[in-house]
């Protein structure tokens, strides 16, 4: 498929009804026939080497500061909210899906048999705490209405009823909803779900001087009417006169979806003979980003939340890195409109230049330095003029996710950037031990400026890395095919923003990729549940 010619009429209606440019899917083909690019790091980030640890007295003066910043209502939490609960509940759907015995005693066999057994592992641990979830009291009604008493002794109860009554559509449903509207946390008579924890974050950290609390929310198209249904209906428990919320939703555009291939880097078709297209993964949300508008932008997981009782330390490194975000931009915007004007002295281009290498990590090559006037001032311009972000970085405690690495840019610079593993050369061995030897993650804790000095929105999808893309292996029908994601929000697609990374306490990282996550400290009621 080198051009257009190679696409049947048919093709070319199925392109034109998702909206994707013929041109497109010549270019995704081409990065598949390229294969992989990997991102080269030069070293990992540390303390005082790309990390910086605010002190007690400078977290709290840039949290006062940014108090500016949400009065003026320049604030918005984005919260990528698009996940199903599926994955969730990975191990109670395939005990349920199997037609073994789902009992009490054969659960118990079976990790006693196999103490690594993962499904019948952590449905046994569901099992003993029932009691510590948010959302049991809910089953417990759900069960009554169908005459069906809670079991009080699990060694003879029916745990496929149980089960079926949590996840499947005759119940509550869980297998099947978006994460953002499950029972997370108990509170005493009103249980929340994610995105009330949200409404209640953004109360803290994105409400303006008329009280205005601004979200935007990504949802799949599936889940868009559900997820506003929800909302409309829980909202006025956390308005008043002085807070109400202004909420956005926006689902991925299907344009944003990648065509798959076969092994030979032909475009795979499914037994209808349609090319298949897949979706892109969370880069694709890049365009969402900038649908936002936003100027002061906090970016959060839908699952990434703790109870009220353990909020404040986290609000406190919010505001922060939204105050020092807010104090960085504004220095930018002053040298951007300095660097425009006709008369810039040799003064403030070396200080332009201290405040680039200083504050935003960026390291210029001797050769740049040496520029003469125009031409550094035309290389300073370049480099101020994109997206800021502040990332919390937290220890690398074994969690899945991308580190913080000074890699070389395309001029030849140095500057820093997030790295997933998969971004890096598994067979370069210099390549891996620098991914070993990084300390810390970004756990999807960020806040982005995406204005310029004169007020306008970036085109952000001019600052990304397009060949830092993720090409996997999956299947359809039993054939083999080849995917392609498009670079990471906050990795690739967000490569050549500049960047300034903080320390925050691991406390701040409490994501819920399992149910049994829920069972965790960080997520349990200072209060008992029954």
């Amino acid at each position: 498929m080198a051009n257009d010619e190679n696409l049947s009429a048919n093709d070319l209606n199925q392109l034109k009804e998702l909206g994707i440019n013929p041109a497109q899917v010549k270019e995704q083909i081409f990065r598949f026939e390229k294969g992989t690019q990997y991102t080269r790091v030069e070293m990992a980030c540390d303390i005082d080497r790309g990390i910086s640890a605010l002190s007690e007295g400078e977290l709290h003066y840039y949290a006062e500061s940014f108090e500016a910043a949400t009065a003026e209502g320049r604030v918005t939490k984005f919260v990528p909210a698009s996940g199903a609960a599926t994955r969730m509940f990975k191990s109670p759907l395939a005990l349920l899906a199997s037609h073994e015995e789902l009992s009490l005693s054969n659960l118990q066999k079976r990790v006693k048999e196999n103490p690594k057994d993962p499904e019948a592992k952590e449905c046994l641990q569901i099992i003993e705490h029932w009691d510590r979830f948010a959302f049991t009291p809910d089953l417990k009604s759900s069960l009554a209405k169908k005459g069906i008493d809670w079991p009080q002794d699990w060694n003879d109860a029916e745990l496929r009823q149980v089960f079926r009554e949590l996840l499947d559509e005759a119940g509550l449903n869980y297998a099947s909803l978006p994460k953002a509207l499950l029972m997370f946390h108990y509170y005493p008579g009103h249980p929340r779900s994610p995105l009330e924890e949200h409404l209640v974050e953004a109360e803290a950290y994105a409400k303006d001087a008329t009280g205005i609390c601004r979200l935007h929310l990504t949802v799949s198209s599936e889940h868009l009417e559900l997820v506003k249904e929800f909302a409309e209906s829980i909202v006025t428990l956390y308005e008043s006169s002085f807070r109400q919320y202004k909420i956005e939703y926006s689902v991925q555009d299907p344009a944003s979806q990648t065509i798959a291939v076969d092994l030979q880097n032909q475009a795979f078709r499914d037994s209808e003979g349609k090319l298949l297209f897949r979706p892109a993964g969370h880069g694709a949300i890049l365009a969402n980003l900038e649908m936002s508008q936003g100027d002061l932008v906090f970016i959060k997981n839908i699952d990434n939340l703790v109870p009220d009782h353990l909020k404040a330390s986290q609000y406190l490194y919010k505001k922060a890195m939204g105050g020092l975000l807010a104090k960085r931009q504004g220095q930018c915007h002053l040298y951007l409109h300095q660097l425009e004007s006709a008369n810039v002295t040799d003064k403030q281009l070396t200080e332009i230049e201290t405040f680039l290498e200083t504050k935003l990590c960026r390291r210029l090559t001797d050769e740049q330095k040496a520029l003469n006037n125009e031409a550094k001032t035309k290389l300073l311009y370049q480099c101020l003029y994109r997206p800021l972000r502040v990332c919390a970085m937290v220890e690398n405690t074994g969690e899945p996710g991308g580190g913080p690495f000074w890699v070389q840019l395309p001029d030849g610079s140095l500057g820093l950037q997030i790295a997933e593993p998969a971004q890096i050369d598994p067979k370069d061995e210099g390549q891996q031990m620098l991914l070993k030897t990084s300390k810390y993650f970004n756990p999807t804790d960020l806040i982005c400026a995406l204005r310029d000095h004169h007020g306008r929105p970036f085109a952000l999808n001019e600052f990304r890395d397009v060949d830092s893309g993720f090409i996997t292996q999956k299947s359809k029908d039993g054939k083999a095919l080849k995917a392609l994601e498009l670079p990471g929000l906050w990795n690739g697609s967000m490569a050549y923003w500049n960047s300034i990374f903080i320390v925050a306490p691991v406390s701040t990282f409490n994501p819920v990729k399992t149910l049994n996550d829920l069972l965790r400290p960080e997520h349990q009621p200072n209060q008992s549940i029954n």
